[in-house]
């Protein structure tokens, strides 16, 4: 009865197979399979936040000038109309009263417009009345107004022009002192008409007084006074032009040789040491008559 009994408790106590510490056989668990996880979906990308633009200050824009409006064609003022004067091209008085005396040189011949004779035809026809040299200046003038019958009323004027630059050429300082021993003295007039005399005596004798104007006394004659004055020769070319032209005096368009400009140079002194020494062949021709 005990056996039966203690059997009884170990199989209660250590199960059926009767060993202590053995343990009951267990059942297989079954696990539930653990579900694949669902793959998260792949990250888009954000879209580009709009970053706040800081406020650019902007500059106030410059005010330009106003754009000047035409005016009305009522309120446009018309330029007066020019006044009836007198061609400067014709009349040197006007042109010396209008223009700057820094473009007028002294003798200035050639008016704008007006080209000058060529040198070589010029002294050709100075050359043509070489002849009546020796018959004074009005015999001079006749033959050279017969001359200057070829030309054309603008040579003529060309003619003057030519006249008037070696005027200019030779309206000098020294050569005004050559004249005043030679004269004993030369005022304005003398003095053109003495330059007058020497373009008469043609071009050789013209460069050489102006290269040295002592070899003055080499080229003068016996009666000096009656010698140094050509004034004929200022008005030859407008007295044949008014022929050639029927036309007056007042309308001829020459350029005008007047001949009383200043000197070029430096002024020369009435000395009569200084006039001496720098005129001695003139000195010695003519001193008796020198500064009277």
């Amino acid at each position: 009865m005990w056996r039966r009994l203690w059997a009884a408790i170990r199989a209660a106590v250590f199960g059926t197979g009767g060993r202590r510490g053995a343990r009951a056989p267990t059942q297989p668990v079954e696990v539930a399979p653990t579900p694949a996880p669902e793959s998260a979906p792949a990250p888009q990308p954000e879209p580009p936040r709009e970053r706040a633009s800081e406020p650019v200050e902007v500059a106030p824009a410059l005010e330009s000038a106003p754009v000047p409006q035409p005016e009305p064609e009522a309120r446009r003022e018309s330029a007066p109309e020019p006044a009836d004067v007198a061609d400067p091209w014709f009349d040197l008085a006007l042109l010396r009263a209008l223009a700057p005396e820094s473009e007028l040189a002294p003798d200035s011949a050639p008016e704008p417009g007006v080209d000058a004779l060529p040198e070589a035809r010029f002294w050709a026809l100075i050359e043509a009345a070489a002849e009546a040299r020796a018959g004074g200046s009005e015999a001079q003038a006749e033959a050279l107004r017969a001359a200057l019958q070829a030309l054309t009323p603008e040579e003529l004027v060309a003619f003057e022009a030519a006249l008037a630059v070696q005027m200019a050429r030779a309206n000098r300082w020294e050569l005004w002192g050559a004249a005043t021993v030679a004269l004993g003295g030369a005022p304005d007039d003398g003095f053109a008409y003495a330059r007058l005399w020497l373009i008469g005596q043609g071009r050789e004798v013209f460069e050489r007084v102006l290269a040295d104007p002592d070899a003055l006394a080499d080229v003068l004659p016996e009666d000096v006074e009656a010698a140094l004055e050509f004034e004929g020769l200022m008005y030859v070319a407008g007295d044949v032009w008014c022929e050639k032209t029927g036309r007056e005096a007042e309308e001829w368009p020459g350029a005008g040789v007047d001949g009383v400009d200043e000197p070029a140079g430096e002024p020369i002194e009435e000395d009569e040491d200084l006039l001496a020494k720098r005129y001695p062949k003139l000195w010695k021709r003519f001193a008796e008559a020198a500064l009277g």
